[in-house]
C-alpha cells in the first residue's frame, strides 16, 4: 500500500488500531504510534502494508509494557505472518531501555562492526511513568513532571538465518549497552577526577605547567568525551619498570566488574618508554591499545596525568580514555592549551623565523595536519613532519613520515602520493606494504583530497605485540612508487634509462596518448621502446610502412618466428599483407 503523505499514513495507522483494539487500550496504543513513526524517514516506510506497520509497532509495545530499572531489553527476530502477525524481508532488533547518551551512535556501530546494512531505523524518545516493578502507567512525547526518559530502538538489518549468529549479536549489544550505561553513570565522576588534578596543579604554583593546567580545562569543558578513568602505579620488579593498577579506582568503562586486572597485576613497559614517563612532562598523550565500543568505533584518546615522590620521580599515573569530542576537531588551533604552544616553538626556529612567507606556509601546514597529531606528536616530530612537508613543493613523488607511539602499541604515517595515482586500489596495496613492515593487526586510515596535486593518507597500524621498528622509510617509499607505478610509468623509465631526460620526456609528450589500452596489455614497456624508434625511422625516412622478422629468445628446441608491421597513416590491410608473407614461403598461424 502506497502512502501520500507521513500524516495520511498515521491517520490510517489510527483508524486500523480502532478496529483491532479496545477504545481504552487503543488510546494509548494510538499516542504510542505517533511518537514511533511520527519521525521516521516516510519515504522508507510509504510502501509497507498497514498490517505490517501495525505488527512492527505493536510488538514493540508489548517489549514497552514492562522495564524494571537497570535493565536493557533487546530482542532479535525475523518475523514472519505465521508466527508474528506480520512480516519483514529483514531481521528486526528490537531494544527499549532509559535514554542515555549515544546508544543509536553506539548501536550502530556495532552492527556495522558484523558487516551489516542497517535497512530501517527508527528511534523514538519517550516521556514514561512507571510503577516500581517497571510496569507502564503513563507514557508522553514531552518532558512530564514525575516522568523519564526511555530510548526504543527498530532496527532492521541484512537477514540473518543462523541462529548462532543472532545470539552472538544480542550478546554483543547487550554489552555494548552496558558500556553506554557505566560510561554515562560515571561521566560527573571522570569529570570531579579531572577538576581534582587541575586543582592539584594548582595548588603547586609552577608557571611552567600553566599551559597544561589550561588544556585540561579545555578538556573539561566539552571538548573530551569521558569513557573512563583509572589509577596506575608504576614501579619496578625484576629489574623491568611496569604499570600496576590501583584496585577499586576504575570509572566508566575502566570499572573493575568490566576489564579485569591483568594477571599479577603488572604490565612491563620498555626502557625507552619508562624514560619518557620520567619526566617533568606532566601529560601523556597517546591512543589507548582498545577501541571504543561507544560514541565511536575508534581507538579511544589516552591523556595520562603522571604522579611523581617528593623528589621528583614519576610513580603513577592516573589515566582518562575516551573521545576527543567534535568540537576540539573543529576549533582554531591557537585556541588549544599546548598546540599552541607547540606552534609557537616551531614558529621559532631559524629554519621559519626568517621569512615570513615561510611563516605563512608553515601554518597552514600546521592546520592541515590531523589534529590527534598535533596534539600527540612531540616537538621533534612536528618539525620534521612541517619541514619535509614545506620542501615538497607541490612535487608529484610518494613521501612518507613516520611517528612511534612511547609504548611501541601503534605507528602513525603521513604518506604522501599524487592525486591522480589515488584510489581505493590504490590505498589498499599502500594499507598491504604498511601493515607487513610494521607487523600491524589492525588499520585505520582518513583521507585528504584538496587542490593540491598531492593525495595525503594518514595511516595508524595498531599492533598489541608492538610494531616493527626495524624499517627503512626509503625503501617504504621505493615500495609504494613500485605499487602505483602503471605501464606508462615504465615506459618512461625505459626512456629516460635510453635517450636521457630531455629527449625521454620529448618522446612522452608526442607518444604518451598513442598507445592503445590492447596494445598496453600485449606489449610490455621495453618492447614498446622498439616500436616508437620504428616510427620514427618511418617518419624520418618517409617510408609507409616497415618490416620486421624476428625470433624471441626462448628456452624450447624449436623457435619461432613473428613477423611486425609498421604502417604510417592508416591500418594495414591483412588481405594484402598475407599473399606476400606466402609468397616468401611463410606459414602463417
Amino acid at each position: 500500500m502506497d502512502h501520500k503523505t507521513n500524516q495520511q499514513m498515521l491517520e490510517t495507522l489510527e483508524t486500523y488500531i480502532h478496529h483491532q483494539v479496545e477504545k481504552q487500550s487503543a488510546d494509548q496504543l494510538v499516542d504510542f504510534a505517533k511518537i514511533y513513526f511520527g519521525y521516521a524517514a516516510f519515504d522508507e516506510l510509504s510502501k509497507r502494508s498497514i498490517e505490517d506497520l501495525y505488527g512492527a509497532m505493536l510488538s514493540q509495545w508489548n517489549q514497552f509494557l514492562e522495564l524494571p530499572s537497570d535493565v536493557e531489553k533487546i530482542h532479535i527476530y525475523n518475523p514472519t505472518v505465521e508466527e508474528n502477525g506480520w512480516q519483514s524481508p529483514h531481521t528486526v532488533i528490537e531494544i527499549l531501555l532509559p535514554d542515555m547518551a549515544f546508544i543509536l551512535q553506539s548501536v550502530t556501530m556495532e552492527i556495522n562492526r558484523y558487516g551489516f546494512a542497517n535497512q530501517l531505523v527508527l528511534h523514538p524518545i519517550y516521556w514514561v511513568q512507571r510503577t516500581k516493578a517497571g510496569k507502564l502507567k503513563a507514557l508522553f512525547e514531552n518532558e512530564t513532571a514525575g516522568a523519564v526518559r526511555e530510548s526504543v530502538l527498530h532496527i532492521e538489518i541484512d537477514r540473518q538465518s543462523e541462529a548462532t549468529v543472532i545470539e552472538q549479536l544480542k550478546n554483543s549489544l547487550l554489552g555494548v549497552l552496558a558500556d553506554v550505561r557505566a560510561a554515562t553513570e560515571d561521566w560527573a565522576l571522570c569529570v570531579s577526577e579531572m577538576q581534582s588534578e587541575i586543582t592539584q596543579l594548582k595548588a603547586q604554583k609552577n608557571s611552567k605547567q600553566q599551559e597544561t593546567i589550561d588544556f585540561l580545562e579545555w578538556l573539561k569543558n566539552d571538548h573530551f568525551v569521558f569513557l573512563g578513568y583509572r589509577e596506575y602505579i608504576i614501579s619496578e620488579k625484576s629489574g623491568e619498570y611496569g604499570f600496576s593498577v590501583v584496585p577499586k579506582t576504575g570509572l566508566g568503562v575502566l570499572r573493575e566488574e568490566m576489564v579485569e586486572i591483568p594477571k599479577g597485576n603488572f604490565l612491563p613497559i620498555s626502557s625507552d618508554a619508562y624514560e619518557v614517563l620520567n619526566t617533568d612532562n606532566v601529560l601523556m598523550l597517546t591512543n589507548a591499545t582498545s577501541k571504543a565500543t561507544v560514541h565511536r568505533s575508534v581507538f579511544m584518546d589516552y591523556i595520562g596525568i603522571k604522579q611523581y615522590n617528593e623528589q621528583g620521580v614519576v610513580v603513577g599515573e592516573k589515566r582518562f580514555l575516551g573521545l576527543y569530542a567534535s568540537s576540539a576537531y573543529s576549533c582554531e588551533l591557537k585556541t588549544i592549551p599546548l598546540v599552541r604552544e607547540k606552534i609557537q616553538a616551531l614558529m621559532q626556529r631559524s629554519e621559519f623565523i626568517n621569512s615570513s612567507h615561510t611563516a605563512r606556509s608553515l601554518l597552514f601546514v600546521l592546520s592541515s595536519l590531523p589534529r590527534d597529531e598535533l596534539f600527540q606528536a612531540q616537538l621533534s616530530d612536528l618539525f620534521e613532519y612541517s619541514l619535509g612537508i614545506l620542501q615538497l613543493q607541490e612535487r608529484q613523488r610518494v613521501r612518507v613520515f613516520v611517528r612511534h607511539d612511547i609504548y611501541g602499541h601503534f605507528v602513525s604515517l603521513l604518506i604522501f602520493v599524487p592525486r591522480e595515482r589515488y584510489h581505493t586500489e590504490s590505498r589498499k596495496k599502500i594499507q598491504e606494504i604498511l601493515v607487513s613492515v610494521f607487523k600491524g593487526e589492525d588499520t585505520e586510515f582518513s583521507v585528504q583530497l584538496s587542490e593540491s596535486i598531492l593525495a595525503r593518507i594518514h595511516f595508524v597500524i595498531h599492533s598489541k605485540e608492538g610494531c616493527s621498528i626495524d624499517y627503512d622509510v626509503a625503501e617504504i617509499e621505493q615500495r609504494i612508487v613500485d605499487a602505483l607505478s602503471n605501464w606508462n610509468d615504465e615506459l618512461s623509465a625505459e626512456l629516460h634509462f635510453a635517450f636521457g631526460e630531455a629527449e625521454a620526456n620529448s618522446y612522452l609528450q608526442s607518444y604518451s596518448d598513442g598507445f592503445s589500452a590492447a596494445y598496453r596489455e600485449a606489449v610490455s614497456p621495453r618492447t614498446a621502446l622498439l616500436d616508437l624508434k620504428r616510427f620514427e625511422k618511418i617518419e624520418k625516412q618517409n617510408l609507409t610502412a616497415l618490416g620486421v622478422l624476428y625470433s624471441p629468445l626462448t628456452a624450447v628446441e624449436q623457435k619461432q618466428l613473428f613477423f611486425k608491421l609498421y604502417c604510417f597513416g592508416g591500418q594495414a590491410s591483412l588481405s594484402r599483407s598475407l599473399p606476400v608473407l606466402e609468397n616468401m614461403g611463410v606459414k602463417v598461424c
